[in-house]
């Protein structure tokens, strides 16, 4: 089966603030979920802005559904399917939560059919439509923020941290629900409960670079993985 995801020989420039990745292969097929696992400053960020179009890499392939997006605009991406919910959502304080949903599709507010489908995936959205952004918890402009990411029905959907504001258990309800819909999903998790268990396949960077990789279950009975998640490890050898 062909992949509907390929990332190759991908290179993201490191800044003072964020680790970026070097050299990195990624495969994904339709409806996979794949789980991207790593400390902090492990490049996780920055390799899914990458892949959104928000930042230009340095070198590498980006091929969604046969398609090369590599010098795609992230709102062309967009458009052909590619969605990012962010660790730290960038948000107009004053709008209400429906207004940042809004702009996946350039302002028009979702139909009663997407709001449909939405509470269904995220019940926590009930309530939040008229809320000001700027008086939602932190949990729940990640709701707000995924709500966005996936109300178009993107055909891949990439997730940064999303345990962190909604919980590993909640997080990975999420993810299954998503792959039910048919689809493909790329998690990037600091650490790997529950991902582990429901990921297709696996991914662990350290400090920029893939440490391991292969499936789950073989990723998860790999001692580095505890280490690379906590970052007690040895920098990496350059080459």
């Amino acid at each position: 089966m062909k992949p509907l995801l390929r990332v190759e020989d991908f290179g993201v420039a490191s800044t003072p603030a964020a680790q970026g990745v070097q050299g990195l292969d990624l495969q994904l097929i339709e409806g996979a979920v794949g789980a991207l696992f790593g400390g902090s400053h492990a490049g996780k960020t920055r390799l899914l802005q990458a892949m959104a179009g928000l930042i230009t890499p340095e070198r590498g392939r980006l091929v969604v559904a046969g398609e090369e997006m590599s010098a795609l605009s992230a709102a062309a991406r967009r458009g052909r399917g590619l969605s990012l919910s962010f660790q730290h959502p960038p948000m107009f304080r004053a709008h209400a939560a429906r207004d940042h949903v809004a702009l996946a599709s350039r302002g028009v507010p979702p139909s009663a059919a997407q709001r449909d489908r939405l509470h269904a995936l995220l019940p926590e959205l009930a309530g939040l439509w008229a809320s000001p952004v700027a008086r939602l918890t932190r949990r729940a402009r990640r709701i707000v923020d995924l709500a966005r990411a996936i109300v178009a029905e993107p055909r891949l959907v990439l997730l940064d941290e999303l345990a962190l504001d909604l919980g590993a258990e909640r997080a990975g309800e999420v993810v299954r629900a998503l792959a039910r819909e048919g689809r493909t999903v790329l998690v990037a998790e600091r650490f790997p409960e529950p991902l582990i268990g429901l990921a297709d396949a696996a991914w662990v960077l350290h400090q920029g670079r893939v440490l391991l990789c292969g499936h789950p279950s073989d990723v998860a009975r790999d001692d580095r993985l505890w280490g690379a998640c906590i970052g007690d490890l040895p920098p990496p050898a350059t080459r």
